[in-house]
């Protein structure tokens, strides 16, 4: 319908304005959650649980806010470095110097979108001692795949000084891509982990109230 657009090769000469957004790469999404509890000895007074659950989260809006608001030709940004003076007000002259007539544009992945996703997972022993204490020990952990990320595919190549023995980008330095200025990309390709230790001591003072202690 014409409304969204995007760049679906990161060298391609132009923008695709219509059809498919991306290429659907959830058809085999899939997300199990499995949980136990188990009591070990007869006198009930030792529990067992554990759990794992993989979650998916809905494509963050990002996806589709700024490569429909910041992506030529439905909006065109231009980012331009010392222009000529002699341009000056002429603004279509100094974009049409500056040799990237498509300015900056925000992308996401075309052929290899994916969903964000979570792996859950914990495990922890209760004891209960006497008719009024119990002390949880425990373990949660966490898997986070496919994060949103956000970067310039399009900046300057680097060369190696070797005066300076440093990477630098001189003036004259081209762009992957020579067509557009930055090509900021929105991919899901983050990842992240998180471990903890849980403590847990609950005693019930007397009948009706209760006194806890987490960590």
């Amino acid at each position: 319908d014409g409304k969204v657009v995007n760049l679906r090769n990161l060298g391609d000469p132009d923008t695709t304005v219509g059809g498919a957004y991306w290429k659907n790469q959830s058809k085999l999404t899939f997300g199990p959650r499995f949980g136990f509890a188990w009591s070990p000895f007869a006198n009930n007074k030792t529990a067992v649980r554990g759990g794992f659950g993989l979650f998916y989260v809905p494509a963050d809006q990002l996806y589709y806010y700024f490569p429909t608001t910041r992506t030529y030709p439905l909006y065109t940004e231009f980012q331009i470095t010392n222009p000529s003076p002699a341009l000056f007000p002429d603004a279509l002259a100094t974009i049409a110097a500056s040799n990237t007539p498509r300015g900056s544009i925000t992308v996401i992945p075309y052929q290899n979108f994916k969903n964000s996703r979570a792996a859950q997972w914990n495990l922890n022993v209760q004891q209960q001692f006497g008719a009024s204490t119990v002390l949880t020990l425990g373990y949660v952990g966490n898997r986070g795949i496919n994060l949103v990320t956000y970067a310039d595919l399009n900046v300057p190549i680097a060369t190696y000084n070797s005066t300076s023995n440093s990477l630098e980008t001189p003036a004259t330095a081209t762009r992957l891509n020579r067509n557009f200025t930055n090509i900021n990309f929105i991919a899901a390709s983050g990842n992240s982990w998180y471990n903890a230790f849980t403590l847990a001591f609950e005693r019930r003072i007397t009948s009706g109230l209760r006194a806890d202690r987490k960590s």
